[in-house]
């Protein structure tokens, strides 16, 4: 007996949303950081973000990455496994042909999950903040400031090791 499929599926939502806000914070840094738009804006307090660290812009590359690794590898972890499972039961397939099976199954788990990614982490958020930059700023900043200031270690060791090797 197989634990539920609920928690799995909840868990890829939360990364695709967190996905989502990350990429959103960062669309609409660009399209606020115009000029033009940084006279016209209205909320003043959003300004500030507009104008970001390189560690902002880091840590939300860095956290959408992450939640895109994260997201393939609970994925096929739990789906592919039984995706296989049901397909060899279902068709009653030998058990030479289950190892081919399971490699399908990865790769057809990754092909949904990679247009779940690319349609909720990236094209919409992407669309939002391009044609209502301030609203999206005010729902997206404060979620990428929060996973800028959990990632500062990682970066911080990073830029370390990436500095020692280039010298």
């Amino acid at each position: 007996m197989q634990p539920p499929i609920w928690p799995q599926l909840v868990l890829q939502a939360v990364l695709i949303l967190i996905h989502a806000c990350l990429t959103a914070a960062e669309a609409a840094e660009r399209v606020l950081s115009t000029p033009l738009l940084r006279r016209q804006s209205e909320d003043k307090r959003y300004l500030r973000v507009v104008a970001p660290s390189g560690r902002f812009r880091a840590a939300v590359r860095m956290g959408s990455i992450l939640t895109t690794l994260l997201g393939a590898a609970f994925a096929a972890d739990c789906f592919a496994g039984r995706l296989s499972g049901w397909a060899v039961a279902r068709w009653a397939l030998a058990p030479e042909t289950a190892r081919g099976i399971q490699l399908l199954s990865v790769a057809a788990v990754a092909l949904v999950l990679s247009l779940l990614y690319l349609l909720l982490g990236e094209w919409v958020p992407k669309r939002l903040a391009v044609h209502w930059p301030e609203q999206t700023a005010k729902l997206a900043f404060p979620p990428a400031e929060a996973a800028a200031w959990v990632l500062t270690p990682l970066l911080w060791l990073l830029t370390t090791i990436t500095n020692g090797l280039l010298r």
